[in-house]
């Protein structure tokens, strides 16, 4: 017998919901979120914090995959900050030539 709580879990973003990683030119972010969940945004920051690229996503609720184009971006290792009206999230990716 299976019992269940009617509690569904918080969505987490992995690395696996950013492809491909590591990235030449386009980014793709396939955004998981909670019931009444809203993206605001995306930032990209390099290894010493300083933000490298600021992504405005129109406040989005559907579930989709959205692209950054990361091509001006140098060669090495990044974190993008994903913030929604509920929460944020950080995940690793590497930029290649």
């Amino acid at each position: 017998m299976t019992l269940s709580t009617g509690i569904q879990p918080d969505p987490v973003l992995i690395e696996d919901d950013i492809f491909p990683n590591p990235v030449k030119n386009v980014l793709n972010v396939r955004w998981l979120h909670g019931p009444g969940e809203i993206l605001e945004r995306m930032v990209i920051t390099d290894t010493g914090g300083k933000e490298v690229l600021v992504a405005d996503t129109g406040n989005r609720v559907s579930k989709e995959v959205i692209t950054l184009d990361v091509s001006e971006l140098g060669e090495g290792w990044y974190l993008l900050r994903i913030v929604t009206n509920e929460r944020s999230e950080v995940v690793r990716m590497m930029k290649t030539k």
